[in-house]
């Protein structure tokens, strides 16, 4: 029996959508039991949406499963821009993982040109907003454009986590505030847990990537953002780039798809892949030289909060990287920080030999440290100055990262890509 995934409902109840669907042939084991349907909640009216966008957030979330089973997905109507963007999209994750194979097909019973309208119509602009360092570059660079913020729950922030959201939340009005934007846009979805990330993982073993950071994540949170698209008139969206041109790894959010994707006529640009993370500190720092801005950067992985817990790897490079550029990571939301550097030699050295990102990551920080020779005669900062980044893996811990990847789960493949933002 071929693998077939159709839609049975799309249901629109004021500011929510939902989707039922069903499966044949194998594709059921990479849903989740708990959830028998699609959601993707947008704290405002949507009901106005035609489903040709309203069923854009479920598709970009299934489409890799489609490729990588050969699958087909069935659909009564869909936007004609999207649709069109749909084999670019294939063949950017091909040539991304040329180890496996993307056949599958979409088939649509009916196109819908949603791009009535005029270009001086259409002159928003939308940043994704976390609250991280790449986040507020974004915001920084393209202030001028005044972008709707929109901040996403149920990634890195769980669905139950009422306190972090309503702390992200605020952090989101706060900066809009600050930076004199217009209203903020907010969407809270079940799009990292309706899948069955075990068997996904497992699926792409073969990349030696997780589903959730290196198949679903870019065009997963993109594709929930076409509603609110095509209600607001956006012409341009902006998703702020994790890595940069000097890292080369897979990653499900990458400028070859993100660059690609389209809907309603919104283009999406995957902004700054040419500043390294640290570049963006400077960024920063030349920013609040002029404008005085009260920042809250929330770059932790480890808190669920929305705080930073000063004491993780991310926020180590962070405070680190704050500090390089003269900046005082009190003012950017690591209160009491101090008392935590002297743990930072032992967290940063075990984060390093997992992750050759992170070398480079650090390298650039040492690099900064060492043209600045800044905090030299300081303990808990010369250990800077002796990194190492030729570290060889032992077998013994190539078996356990092994054992980890083939058992990590959902809250693993988050903590993954939040780390490296």
């Amino acid at each position: 029996m071929r693998n077939i995934l159709s839609i049975t409902e799309i249901k629109k109840t004021n500011n929510c959508i939902r989707i039922r669907f069903d499966t044949q042939g194998s594709l059921f084991k990479y849903f989740s039991n708990d959830w028998g349907e699609f959601f993707a909640d947008y704290f405002e009216d949507i009901s106005s949406a035609p489903n040709s966008i309203a069923v854009i957030p479920f598709v970009t979330n299934v489409l890799p499963i489609i490729w990588l089973t050969d699958s087909l997905l069935e659909l009564d109507e869909l936007d004609i821009d999207f649709y069109q963007c749909i084999n670019s999209l294939r063949d950017a994750y091909a040539n991304m993982y040329p180890m496996l194979k993307f056949n599958g097909h979409v088939t649509v019973n009916k196109l819908i040109d949603n791009k009535s309208r005029t270009e001086s119509q259409q002159n928003k602009v939308i940043s994704l907003f976390s609250g991280g360092l790449d986040a507020y570059s974004t915001l920084i660079a393209h202030r001028a454009e005044s972008p709707h913020l929109l901040t996403v729950c149920g990634a890195d922030v769980g669905l139950n986590d009422v306190d972090g959201w309503n702390s992200i939340k605020q952090q989101t009005y706060y900066t809009t505030n600050e930076f004199n934007l217009p209203e903020p846009f907010f969407i809270k979805s079940n799009f990292s847990r309706f899948l069955n990330f075990s068997n996904l993982d497992a699926l792409v073993s073969k990349s030696k990537d997780g589903w959730w950071h290196g198949f679903q994540h870019g065009i997963g949170l993109l594709g929930l953002t076409a509603p609110i698209a095509y209600l607001h008139n956006i012409k341009l969206i902006y998703i702020a780039s994790s890595f940069w041109e000097g890292i080369k790894m897979t990653c499900a959010s990458d400028p070859t798809i993100d660059n690609k994707l389209e809907f309603c006529g919104t283009n999406i640009i995957h902004d700054q892949y040419d500043c390294s993370r640290q570049q963006k500190i400077r960024l920063l720092s030349e920013f609040l030289r002029y404008d005085k801005k009260q920042l809250f950067l929330r770059v932790c992985w480890k808190s669920h909060e929305g705080d930073n817990c000063c004491k993780c790897e991310k926020c180590y490079r962070t405070i680190f990287g704050l500090l390089a550029e003269g900046l005082n990571p009190e003012d950017f939301g690591f209160a009491g920080y101090k008392q935590y550097l002297s743990g930072a030699k032992k967290t940063v050295g075990g984060f390093m030999k997992e992750s050759p990102v992170l070398r480079i990551c650090w390298r650039e920080v040492k690099e900064r440290y060492d043209e600045l020779q800044i905090y030299k005669d300081d303990k808990n900062f010369n250990w800077i100055y002796n990194l190492r980044f030729d570290q060889e893996y032992s077998k013994f811990y190539l078996i356990l990262r092994s054992f980890y990847r083939s058992t990590r789960s959902l809250g693993g493949q988050i903590l993954r890509i939040c780390h490296l933002r």
